[in-house]
């Protein structure tokens, strides 16, 4: 695990962010104002009606307009996802990787494995190995959490992490909350390398497998970022990114392993804006 808060360290790296097209963009239709003229009048009165079929008139136009809100407030929700959905990825991996990718790249093999999503270091590692999926829309305030089902290392500073990240290139950047058995960081990738924003230590060995990891990146002031690193709900680590990264598109999945056969499966992703 890192040594020292905030120096650039090589034990989190931001290499292998595999190059992924980037996700179209939903635009909701713009209004169409009417291009019917106004009716024109003539020289002849209408004749009266009776009470009753102006009520019935009156009624039937009610309803049409009720119908016609009604309509229109469905397509509100299904054209624009930026309005009411508040979910931006969820994950299970019964039958298939859904979004995230599976075969080999670099040092690492991305598969599923009883029922979740495995990710083993195939060869002595580089670097990390880092699976990636799209949000289904870009976001400024992320919540998200997977369960680690399985872990096996061969050394000590293996570790496994979940993230909320930009585009994930290899000049992608955001933030990683990484716990291993000897303790927990949170990190920030970028362009530049990767630095330690945070970092805890434990005193005995420990193992992530059967926990679920938590991430939170959300803005709290004037361009700064609050990120927050749980497991099993409780939060224990916290770092103030100023000046932060503020946009998020898609979640990470990553193993840091020392050896070749270190591997971790996870299982039941989800990311959420908060509140929204």
């Amino acid at each position: 695990m890192p040594s020292e808060p905030g120096r650039t360290t090589p034990a989190f790296p931001s290499s292998l962010f595999f190059d992924i097209p980037v996700q179209p963009s939903i635009d909701t239709p713009a209004n169409t104002p009417s291009t019917l003229a106004p009716p024109t009048t003539t020289a002849i009165q209408p004749t009266p009606q009776p009470p009753k079929r102006w009520k019935r008139r009156l009624a039937i136009g009610g309803g049409i307009t009720a119908l016609v809100l009604v309509v229109a407030g469905v397509f509100g929700v299904v054209l624009d996802r930026t309005v009411l959905r508040h979910d931006l990825l969820a994950a299970e991996f019964d039958t298939s990787a859904g979004p995230f990718r599976t075969g080999e790249q670099g040092d690492y093999r991305f598969s599923l494995a009883g029922g979740a999503y495995r990710v083993e270091a195939a060869l002595d590692p580089t670097g990390p190995g880092s699976a990636f999926a799209w949000f289904s829309r870009t976001a400024f305030n992320v919540d998200l959490a997977a369960d680690v089902t399985a872990f096996t290392h061969a050394g000590p500073q293996t570790a496994v992490g979940i993230g909320c990240m930009d585009s994930p290139t290899e000049n992608g950047h955001g933030y990683v909350f990484a716990t291993g058995p000897i303790g927990d960081a949170i990190t920030k990738p970028d362009r530049a390398g990767t630095t330690v924003l945070e970092r805890g230590t434990r005193s005995e060995d420990w193992t992530p497998a059967g926990h679920r990891l938590r991430i939170t990146c959300r803005p709290v002031g004037d361009g700064d970022i609050e990120v927050t690193g749980y497991i099993d709900g409780v939060a224990v680590l916290t770092a103030v990114d100023p000046n932060g990264y503020d946009t998020f598109q898609s979640a990470l999945l990553v193993l840091y392993a020392d050896d070749a056969g270190d591997s971790a499966q996870f299982d039941h992703v989800i990311a959420v804006v908060p509140g929204g």
